[in-house]
C-alpha cells in the first residue's frame, strides 16, 4: 500500500514544484508493476492515484475558505484517482495472466513489444477523457512534465500534448517489461521513437522563423490578494494600483495594454468613473487595451432589474470606445457555477453567490491596428483545454491572449503548473501564447514552447506586483497552420479507437474461453 502511494507521489514530483521530469519516465511502469497483484490491483491503483493527485493539487488548500478548500481538495483527488484505476485495469486486461512478472515471462516477443504501445495508447485515452468528462480537468497531463525538453515536445504540433504523454508512458512501461522479462531488446522500439521525435524537434528548433512584425504588449500584474478582491472597501485602492502600474508601463510606448482577469473592481460597462479613467489611459498614449472585468446583462424572461453575470474581457480602442467583448465560455465547475442549478434551483444555495455566472456562447477574436493583430482571448483555465483553444485559432491568428487570476491559491506552485500546462497551446498551434495574470506567471511563450519574461527585473519572485513588456512576433505572411490546428486530436482519437478495439477483443476472447463455451 505504501509503495503504491509512493509511486503516485513520484508521478506528482514530475511537475512543479519538485519539477523532477525524469520521474515521469519511471512512475507509470513502476505503477503497473506494483499494482499487478491478483487480488489488490485496483485497490493499489486507486491508492497510487490518490498519491498522484494529493501531491499535485495541494494548492487547493490555499483557497481562502478553509472547509471548502479541504473538501474540494479531498473530493477532487478522490474522483481523479479513479482515472488511474481505469488505466491500470485496461493495461492488465490486455495482458492475461496472474502476476505482472509471470505474464511477461511467459509472453511472446510480439506481446512484449505491443503491450507497452497499448498501455501508452490507454494513457492517452484516459487523458482525452479527463479533458472532456463532466466539464473536464486536463491538469498536469503527463506530457506537460517535459516542458523543459524543447526538442522532445515539438511533436505536439502534430499530436497535441497527448503525443508527449504517449512517448513517456511507452518508454516507462517498456522499461518495466525489460526488467520483468530480462529481454533488453524490448526497449529498442520506444528508444528509436523517442530519438526520432528529438531529431525532428532539433530540426524544427534550428529552422529560423520567417521575418514578421512584432507587437509590443504591456502586461500588468497587480498581485491583489483574493480577499482584497472581494473587499468592497478596497475597490478604489485596487483600481488606483492598476492605473499606477499602467502609467509606468506606458512610458515604454507599447502598442497594447493588458490587464488580467477580474482586474476591474466593478462592472466596467456600468461604472462611468472607471470608464473615464481607462479612456484617459488609452487616449493619452493612443494605444489599444484589453482588460478582464465582470459583465452583466438583463436576465431572459426576468424582471427588468434581474441581471445575469459573466466573466468577461473587453477590447478598448485608442479613442476610448469599446471595440469588443468576450464572455468566458468554459466556466469553472462549482467555482463559477453550480451544475444543474437551472434544473434544480435549490442547488444554488450550496454556493454563497447562488447559481453563479452564465457562460458565453461563441468564440471571439479581437483585432487591433498599428500593427494589425488578430487574437482570441481565453480566460482563466480555458487555456488548459487543447481542443477548445484550437477551435479559436485560424490561419490569421497572430497569438493567443490569456487573462487569468490564480490569486485564489496564494503564492503557491499553481502558477507554474498552470503556465507549463498552457505552454503546449503555443506549440500545438504554432503561435505565441501571451499570459497576463493577477499574481503570476505573467509571461509570453513562443511558438516552440519557450517561456519569455517569466521574471521581473532583478527578481525571481513571480508573485509580486509589477509590469512587463513583451515584444511578440506576429504571424509571418508565409506561415501555415500546424497539423494539429488543421486536424485536431486525430492522434488522441486514434489511441481511443485502438484501445477500444483491443479491449473488446480481449474481453471477447476471455468470455469465449470460459468453461462450457465453444
Amino acid at each position: 500500500m505504501l509503495a503504491a502511494l509512493g509511486v503516485g507521489i513520484l508521478l506528482a514530483a514530475a511537475f512543479p514544484g519538485p519539477n523532477i521530469n525524469l520521474a515521469a519516465w519511471i512512475a507509470p511502469g513502476l505503477m503497473l508493476w506494483i499494482c499487478s497483484t491478483e487480488n489488490s490491483s485496483l485497490r493499489l491503483a486507486y491508492v497510487a492515484g490518490l498519491g498522484r493527485w494529493l501531491g499535485s493539487i495541494y494548492w487547493l488548500l490555499f483557497i481562502p475558505f478553509r472547509w471548502h478548500a479541504i473538501a474540494g481538495f479531498l473530493s477532487l483527488a478522490a474522483v481523479l484517482a479513479t482515472f488511474n484505476v481505469a488505466w491500470c485495469w485496461i493495461c492488465l486486461q490486455l495482458l492475461p495472466g496472474t502476476f505482472f512478472r509471470d505474464r511477461l515471462g511467459e509472453a511472446s516477443t510480439s506481446k512484449r513489444i505491443l503491450w507497452p504501445i497499448f498501455c501508452a495508447a490507454a494513457w492517452v485515452s484516459i487523458e482525452m477523457l479527463l479533458a472532456r468528462f463532466f466539464s473536464g480537468f486536463p491538469w498536469n497531463l503527463l506530457g506537460a512534465s517535459q516542458y523543459r525538453c524543447l526538442p522532445l515536445i515539438q511533436i505536439a504540433s502534430f499530436t497535441g500534448v497527448y503525443g508527449v504523454s504517449f512517448l513517456v508512458v511507452y518508454t516507462s512501461v517498456a522499461l518495466a517489461v525489460v526488467i520483468a522479462s530480462r529481454r533488453a531488446l524490448t526497449i529498442l522500439p520506444p528508444a528509436i521513437t523517442v530519438i526520432a521525435a528529438v531529431i525532428y524537434g532539433h530540426a524544427k528548433l534550428s529552422t529560423p522563423p520567417s521575418k514578421s512584425e512584432t507587437i509590443k504588449i504591456a502586461l500588468i500584474q497587480p498581485s491583489i490578494p483574493q480577499p482584497a478582491i472581494w473587499d468592497s472597501n478596497e475597490k478604489t485602492n485596487r483600481f488606483l494600483k492598476l492605473v499606477d502600474l499602467s502609467s509606468a508601463a506606458l512610458e515604454k510606448s507599447p502598442d497594447l495594454l493588458v490587464w488580467p482577469e477580474a482586474a476591474m473592481p466593478d462592472i466596467f460597462t456600468r461604472n462611468k468613473f472607471t470608464q473615464q479613467i481607462v479612456s484617459q489611459l488609452v487616449t493619452g498614449k493612443k494605444i489599444w487595451m484589453v482588460m478582464g472585468a465582470s459583465d452583466s446583462r438583463p436576465k431572459p424572461n426576468g424582471a427588468p432589474a434581474e441581471l445575469e453575470w459573466a466573466n468577461s474581457a473587453f477590447l478598448i480602442k485608442p479613442n476610448g470606445d469599446l471595440a469588443g467583448r468576450y464572455n468566458k465560455k468554459h466556466l469553472v465547475i462549482f467555482g463559477e457555477y453550480m451544475p444543474l442549478a437551472n434544473i434544480f434551483p435549490s442547488l444554488a444555495k450550496f454556493r454563497s453567490s447562488g447559481a453563479g455566472l452564465v457562460a458565453g456562447n461563441h468564440n471571439v477574436t479581437f483585432t487591433t491596428s498599428n500593427p494589425t493583430a488578430h487574437f482570441p482571448v481565453v480566460i482563466c483555465y480555458e487555456d488548459m483545454f487543447p481542443h477548445e483553444v484550437r477551435d479559436r485559432v485560424n490561419d490569421t491568428t497572430d497569438f493567443i491572449l490569456n487573462l487569468t487570476n490564480d490569486g485564489w491559491f496564494g503564492d503557491s506552485v499553481v502558477q507554474w503548473q498552470h503556465a507549463i500546462n498552457a505552454l503546449f497551446r503555443a506549440i500545438e498551434n504554432g503561435i505565441p501564447l501571451v499570459r497576463c495574470t493577477n499574481n503570476g506567471l505573467t509571461c509570453w511563450i513562443d511558438r516552440n514552447g519557450e517561456i519569455h519574461e517569466a521574471f521581473f527585473e532583478n527578481s525571481t519572485d513571480i508573485h509580486q506586483a509589477g509590469w512587463k513588456i513583451a515584444e511578440v512576433p506576429l504571424r509571418a505572411p508565409d506561415q501555415t497552420p500546424t497539423f494539429y490546428t488543421k486536424h485536431g486530436d486525430i492522434f488522441g482519437w486514434t489511441c481511443v479507437i485502438i484501445v477500444a478495439l483491443a479491449l473488446a477483443l480481449s474481453i471477447l476472447k476471455s468470455f469465449s474461453s470460459k468453461p462450457g463455451r465453444k
